[in-house]
């Protein structure tokens, strides 16, 4: 077994506690395709109902942290736009700082209606390492979720639910808000995370008239920026239970045998592509290792700091092309594999790879096996039938341009490796439980779940 992966280098000028100082708030160009991207509580234009830019309102305040003390910084210039400079005194020495807007914590669970928008003030943005040089660059830390009614009423209440704890989030516009055959688009600013019971939509005319309701029982993936129905049905695959915490696929994402080789995915990409490299990667703004926009920890390698170490299932090989409860395993899950079997070199049907067995008592008959896939880098295919390389969900927290993998070459081992290269996915499930999403009842309004792209 072999550990790997490289340290993380602090960049940035020092400051002192007094210091009068502006800083640029960055924020990278929305039209770029990103699933999440720094943004603000205003949307200023929507890009065929999937893109929004966002800028800065004159007045806005962002509090700085520095060591655990705080101070505000104003807007200076940069009102109508997606960079502002602020200014304010740092509150004590340092090298690097933390951002966080608005300067209070938002109540998310009552809010006004805006057109083609949402409130001011809801959405959180928040940074770390921001530095003197290069100023900071915020990140969403709640999700935008979208929903597009039509029909022919008046909507003055929309309550959204998330089922697995009973949160309520309700959008009031007393008002009224006139539907017709065009499609109308509504906002809610919610937190980010796995709402893996589902969510119901109630859609109302007045206080107590309810007009129309949704629900669906799919996991919704609420990543920071962006909200996103899992697949509607589980994908049908065999599993082998081998006394392990989570239960293994028989076969790779791709395949329908064991010994196919299947599809080779980049770290956090969904699809398969001719070409692995970082000008292709999908969290790489300008394709280089220096800009990543998401999975990120640290300025070293972008100034998009998340603190995000394991793969959202939005951005799940596994979860996004089988559905159901079906995701890519942790590394720790992966180690188990290797702790707990017995792995042997051997060919099924002409396919090179490991057999697994496990060594439980009770699940000595059990094995999966992990065919020699090889990997891609560029535009080639790699050491078919010599090696096997198999992505983990775990991020390397140190060195965020790469990830963790478990490879077979030679022995077993457990490594970090850039994030760009396709590698295979053999999914894991800890409880197979599904049902689809439930028919809208009533007639008015027609309700759609919309996924918003920052």
């Amino acid at each position: 077994m072999v550990y790997s992966c490289t340290s993380k280098v602090e960049l940035g000028t020092p400051f002192q506690a007094g210091q009068q100082v502006s800083l640029i708030a960055h924020m990278p160009n929305t039209n770029s395709g990103a699933s999440q991207l720094p943004s603000k509580q205003r949307v200023s234009g929507l890009d065929a109902g999937t893109h929004i830019n966002l800028t800065w309102d004159e007045g806005d305040v962002v509090l700085v942290t520095v060591d655990g003390q705080t101070a505000e910084f104003t807007l200076e210039s940069g009102a109508g736009s997606s960079t502002g400079t602020f200014t304010g005194t740092m509150p004590a020495n340092g090298m690097t700082y933390s951002v966080q807007y608005p300067v209070s914590e938002p109540d998310l669970s009552n809010q006004t209606y805006v057109e083609n928008g949402f409130g001011k003030g809801l959405l959180k943005l928040m940074t770390t390492n921001g530095t003197i040089d290069d100023g900071f660059t915020l990140a969403a830390q709640h999700s935008l979720f979208g929903l597009q009614l039509t029909g022919n009423t008046t909507v003055r209440k929309i309550v959204l639910t998330n089922l697995e704890n009973d949160e309520t989030y309700t959008l009031n516009y007393a008002m009224g808000v006139t539907i017709t055959s065009a499609v109308k688009l509504f906002y809610f600013v919610v937190p980010a995370g796995e709402w893996t019971a589902g969510l119901k939509v109630d859609v109302y005319a007045s206080e107590d008239v309810k007009l129309a309701e949704f629900s669906t029982s799919n996991c919704i993936a609420m990543s920071s920026g962006k909200a996103t129905i899992m697949p509607e049905k589980e994908v049908a695959h065999d599993y082998v239970d081998l006394g392990l915490s989570v239960k293994w696929a028989t076969c790779n994402v791709g395949a329908t045998k064991p010994e196919e080789y299947g599809n080779h995915f980049a770290w956090g990409e969904t699809q398969p592509k001719s070409i692995y490299d970082l000008s292709t990667y999908k969290w790489s703004e300008d394709g280089t290792a220096y800009t990543l926009t998401k999975y990120n920890t640290g300025n070293t390698f972008g100034m998009i700091i998340d603190d995000k170490t394991q793969l959202e299932l939005i951005d799940d090989a596994a979860a996004a092309n089988w559905g159901g409860n079906w995701r890519m395993p942790t590394t720790e899950e992966q180690k188990e594999l290797y702790e707990h079997c017995t792995w042997t070199w051997t060919t099924i049907n002409g396919v090179n790879g490991y057999e697994i067995t496990s060594k439980k008592s009770g699940y000595t008959s059990k094995s999966i096996f992990l065919p020699a896939a090889g990997y891609r880098s560029g535009g080639s295919l790699n050491f078919v039938g010599v090696c096997g390389d198999y992505w983990s969900s775990s991020l390397s927290p140190d060195f965020t341009i790469q990830a963790y993998y478990m490879g077979l070459r030679d022995g077993v081992w457990h490594g970090c490796d850039v994030r760009s290269l396709g590698l295979s996915v053999r999914p894991v499930v800890e409880n197979i439980s599904y049902t689809g999403i439930s028919e809208t009842e009533g007639t008015l309004p027609t309700i759609e779940v919309l996924s918003i792209v920052w």
